[in-house]
């Protein structure tokens, strides 16, 4: 439930439910889009074509092991992104983001479950950095049409 002061009052169990589970999905979309790994591995495809579709499915793995009632722990999420992207993306990540973004994710759900938003504030409040900021140009096959977009994770319509 979310209170006049912006607090959200999370329950004992672990999981997140109503308002704080959509500020949590909220949460996990914003650290996605500042993923520079993850955003490459989508905006060049490294998972094919539906490399977007991947990401999405990821999303959702990483919402539901939350919503499991347990003790959540940066390790464990950490093997399940690796593993998902080694299989998807055929990308082994060794910059560390990987254990950084499971770090986040784990404090930002704590967060949330203790009632706070400070986490998810913060995440507003910066703008999206790295690969998923940056512009490219495309043009098309004919080499006619020739226009500059700002990509957002190279898949704006991920993750939205």
């Amino acid at each position: 439930m979310q209170l006049r002061s912006g607090s959200v009052v999370g329950g004992s169990s672990g999981a997140l439910s109503g308002v704080g589970k959509e500020l949590f999905e909220e949460g996990v979309a914003a650290v996605f889009h500042r993923w520079t790994a993850l955003c490459l591995a989508i905006s060049e495809q490294w998972g094919g074509l539906n490399s977007a579709e991947k990401a999405e499915d990821l999303y959702t793995e990483v919402i539901n092991w939350f919503s499991k009632d347990k003790v959540h722990h940066a390790d464990d999420l950490e093997g399940l992104m690796v593993d998902q992207l080694l299989v998807d993306f055929n990308a082994q990540i060794e910059d560390g983001s990987t254990r950084e973004v499971a770090k986040s994710l784990v404090a930002l759900h704590h967060d949330l479950m203790q009632g706070k938003t400070s986490i998810l504030d913060s995440l507003r409040d910066s703008g999206p950095s790295g690969a998923s900021a940056s512009q490219r140009q495309q043009v098309d096959l004919d080499g006619q049409n020739k226009r500059t977009a700002v990509i957002y994770c190279g898949c704006p319509q991920v993750l939205q």
